[in-house]
């Protein structure tokens, strides 16, 4: 998909990068308990599930940069 947004200025584009980021671990929140579920491996089941606590960190932190500058983590307007 093509974006057609406008970046103006650097804060546009950083706050279309923070959107990206929050996108890519909150798709990881979905995918990793599956991943962990799936593994045959208990080493590498429980490296999935400190990844995804870790990443949960992540979101919460992006949510929260995001907010302080007014924008909602949907979509990539600024």
């Amino acid at each position: 998909m093509v974006d057609t947004m406008e970046l103006d200025t650097l804060k546009d584009l950083y706050i279309h990068e923070l959107k990206d980021l929050y996108s890519v671990e909150k798709q990881l929140v979905s995918v990793l308990p599956k991943m962990a579920q799936a593994a045959k491996n208990e080493e590498l089941a429980t490296g999935f599930r400190e990844h995804l606590e870790q990443t949960k960190e992540h979101v919460a932190r992006l949510e929260e940069i995001l907010s302080q500058h007014k924008q909602s983590t949907r979509g990539s307007q600024v």
